[in-house]
């Protein structure tokens, strides 16, 4: 299972790659196929944003204790 700070460090990377990308110079040469893989990786980025963002919420740490219990009891 990967961790936080593998997901945050692959976020970096993806970061620093898309900003790359967003150079006019490098923008205007990008294939439609390309395009849509700078697409997809801003979407992933936004999407491991999002799901970064809830696991430090409280809904998140109190659905995962009970989970946690949950499976604990059913061992």
């Amino acid at each position: 299972m990967i961790n936080e700070k593998e997901i945050r460090n692959f976020m970096k990377n993806v970061e620093d790659l898309l900003e790359v990308v967003e150079e006019p110079s490098i923008l205007s040469t990008l294939s439609d196929r390309q395009m849509r893989i700078r697409d997809y990786a801003g979407a992933t980025y936004e999407t491991l944003s999002w799901v970064l963002g809830y696991i430090d919420t409280y809904d998140f740490k109190t659905e995962y204790v009970r989970l946690d219990e949950l499976e604990s009891i059913l061992e």
